[in-house]
């Protein structure tokens, strides 16, 4: 099982520099307002993801979102 989270937070994190990395790009294509949101959410699940979250913290983060 730890292997399995530890790869998967690698993974993670690869995505999220990836994304930061592309920001600064992507803003002059005016889509940087959707790179943020990407990154908050990706951010949003890998700490769900970290502590273990279930449904129930991901219901209300969404409905904070919206």
């Amino acid at each position: 099982m730890w292997e399995k989270k530890t790869a998967a937070t690698e993974d993670v994190g690869k995505g999220m520099k990836a994304r930061l990395k592309g920001i600064s790009s992507e803003e002059k294509n005016g889509n940087g307002v959707m790179v943020c949101v990407a990154v908050m959410l990706s951010l949003t699940f890998w700490i769900i993801f970290e502590r273990g979250g279930t449904v129930l913290a991901l219901n209300s983060i969404m409905e904070s979102i919206t």
